[in-house]
């Protein structure tokens, strides 16, 4: 049983990973330039194209914000023993943050509502004093992108098979940077999304519909502890998104309504019902779900890693191209084998 639960986690890692850096050199394209540039699915890591604006000079298999703010998350899930106060997380960002300056500062790879946080909680702990939620209009309300959904997985990692524990541990993890209700209902269904795949009797069904309750779940926390924005209902998109991928014919054209009909870009709200819906397109396929979502469009870095998480988690790491992943590894010396094994524990206890 141990050992079934440490396949599924590292899978779920390694499908952050293999995702993000499948979707990276695509990011900000659209399906149709993407078909002409790989001449079909993006099926191969490439480095960043010379025209590339944001990844400039990222090399082959290298991750981005996406995998890095995902370990992030997981390393404070360890150090909290998977039951963190705002106080923590407030904490381990700025110690992050203060250490890796130079890696999320620079250019536009790292969110720009990511980056205004990391600048606030540092700025806050310079003068010594205490962390405080701005939610102010203009401040709060920026916070509808998807820099929340993406790094959230380790929280479902953390309890297997329990979307509903899973959900309760959102709200501290991402409040400090995403202080939305559509944030944080996006983030709630991933993280209900992974837990469910976690567990042995996973079907496709149960995942979406775990993402559902977690999404309406994340809503209303939102909604009564955030700040609330107008936004399509991620629950909703879901279920949209699945009536869609259920016309279809075959995966691709499935995942070309989902990005017709709902979007595949920046937005929390179609971040996650675009992963979810080609993953349920995929039947659950690791490769081929973050293939096709690294290949419809918009932001697929993202959109393929949180596909992958959910995805990786579904099958175990058996699901995984090998090959791949051991490039990953190579280019960024992740060691996701080691957080697998250490995340595994962590829910085992």
């Amino acid at each position: 049983m141990r050992n079934e639960l440490f396949t599924k986690i590292y899978g779920s890692l390694a499908g952050i990973a293999i995702g993000d850096a499948l979707g990276f050199p695509v990011h900000d394209m659209a399906k149709e330039e993407i078909q002409v540039r790989y001449g079909g699915l993006v099926d191969r890591m490439l480095p960043a194209f010379e025209d590339d604006f944001i990844h400039i000079g990222y090399k082959a298999g290298q991750v981005t914000d996406d995998t890095i703010l995902s370990l992030v998350t997981a390393e404070i899930l360890l150090q909290t023993n998977g039951n963190p106060a705002v106080d923590d997380v407030v904490k381990s960002l700025n110690d992050w943050a203060e250490k890796n300056e130079d890696l999320w500062l620079p250019g536009e790879v790292f969110g720009d509502t990511t980056k205004a946080a990391f600048k606030r909680i540092m700025d806050y702990t310079s003068r010594g004093e205490t962390w405080e939620a701005d939610l102010s209009r203009g401040y709060a309300g920026v916070g509808s992108s998807n820099g929340a959904v993406m790094r959230i997985a380790p929280a479902g990692m953390v309890n297997p098979g329990n979307p509903e524990k899973a959900d309760k541990i959102v709200f501290p993890l991402i409040f400090p940077t995403h202080r939305t209700d559509v944030a944080i209902s996006a983030a709630c269904g991933q993280a209900a999304a992974v837990a469910e795949a976690l567990s042995k009797d996973a079907s496709l069904g149960s995942v979406v519909e775990a993402a559902i309750r977690g999404a309406e779940y994340g809503s209303k926390e939102g909604k009564e502890k955030g700040y609330i924005i107008p936004s399509a209902s991620v629950a909703r998109r879901i279920e949209l998104a699945v009536e869609l991928v259920d016309k279809a014919s075959d995966p691709m054209e499935a995942a070309v309504l989902v990005e017709d009909y709902i979007g595949s870009y920046l937005p929390a709200a179609e971040t996650l019902p675009a992963a979810l819906g080609v993953f349920y397109a995929c039947k659950g396929d690791p490769m081929l779900t973050m293939q096709i979502a690294a290949s419809i469009g918009g932001d697929t870095d993202t959109v393929a890693s949180v596909a992958g998480a959910i995805a990786g988690a579904f099958t175990g790491i058996e699901g995984i191209s090998r090959e791949m992943l051991d490039f990953v590894e190579e280019v960024n010396h992740l060691g996701l084998e080691q957080y697998a094994q250490r995340l595994t524990d962590l829910a085992a206890k």
